[in-house]
């Protein structure tokens, strides 16, 4: 069962500061490491008589994981009777905490958090990780505006599996699938969907205290438009958010990567958008730009001439 660890605690070589959270799998304590003086996060699973290899399995699982949008993990340790897993401290907060004091995010804004998200998410996905449980709580924010994807204790590894069967994570942010059992990488891209319609409206699509309607209300797919609830959101974002959270499997993004590339789209920050805004830039420029003069007697020069044809003077 959870033991509950206090400031100035010694578990091992770590002094406990803080406590970070609980959840329903573990409390999180700031600690320092007194060998080489840094600060870390400790995870403590509440129930501690698993066997080592059920123990060992997510932090085996996130040392798969070496990504700057992913909280990273430094060990796995046993001290004082108690195993935990020694993680990397991201100064800041959730981006639930952030949600409950600014309500809504500006569309831009979100959408540059959205796309470190997906970034995470496509790189876990390569390694074949499943997350299942993506939602605001775990996802922090730096001070200097970096998210990390963190708390991968529900994960599935899904090097021989068509997708997850095991019914398990937040259920407003779980997709329809994920409720049959069925949960795949299509799953996440869900979740995030969920994730973006709550930080440019303030509320979730679906929400009901009880579980059953709940599930039914997801099943069915119908949900308020988020620009109808905030006027600010532009017409294509609005598009963009509703494919990702579709009910229908087939009618989402088929990746995270396709749902950072439509973003970046959206932005004006993909690829082949940028490059030609910047060739009608060039050609904007030498249309409206005027020749420049001769600075000794004011004669109009030819473009890229650095000698003026009247008077012969270097320019």
């Amino acid at each position: 069962m959870s033991q509950v660890l206090f400031k100035g605690q010694q578990l091992g070589k770590y002094e406990i500061v803080d406590s970070l959270g609980t959840g329903g799998f573990a409390a999180v304590y700031l600690a320092k490491d007194q060998w080489i003086n840094k600060l870390v996060a400790l995870k403590v699973p509440h129930y501690q008589n698993y066997d080592m290899e059920h123990m060992l399995k997510e932090p085996r699982m996130l040392a798969r994981l070496n990504h700057p949008n992913i909280v990273g993990v430094f060990a796995a340790e046993k001290a004082s009777e108690l195993f935990f897993i020694v993680m990397e401290y991201v100064e800041g907060e959730s981006l639930e905490g952030m949600l409950e004091r600014e309500k809504i995010l500006p569309y831009k804004l979100a959408c540059r958090y959205a796309l470190q998200i997906c970034d995470a998410l496509d790189y876990a996905h390569s390694q074949q990780v499943l997350h299942r449980d993506l939602r605001p709580a775990n996802i922090l924010v730096s001070r200097n505006g970096v998210l990390k994807v963190g708390d991968f204790g529900v994960a599935a590894l899904m090097e021989k599996i068509p997708y997850a069967k095991t019914i398990i994570g937040t259920p407003p942010y779980m997709s329809p699938e994920h409720f049959q059992g069925k949960a795949t990488y299509a799953s996440d891209v869900y979740s995030l969907g969920i994730i973006l319609y709550e930080m440019l409206t303030g509320t979730l699509p679906y929400y009901d205290v009880n579980p059953v309607k709940l599930e039914q209300l997801i099943a069915e797919g119908k949900c308020t438009s988020p620009r109808v609830i905030n006027k600010d959101i532009p017409r294509d974002l609005n598009n963009l958010i509703l494919r990702a959270m579709a009910k229908d499997v087939e009618n989402r993004f088929t990746s995270c990567r396709d749902l950072a590339q439509a973003l970046h789209f959206f932005l004006g920050t993909a690829p082949e958008k940028r490059e030609m805004t910047e060739i009608k830039d060039r050609i904007r420029a030498r249309v409206t730009t005027p020749s420049a003069r001769c600075w000794n007697c004011n004669w109009p020069m030819p473009r890229y001439t650095k000698t003026c044809p009247k008077c012969k003077q270097s320019q």
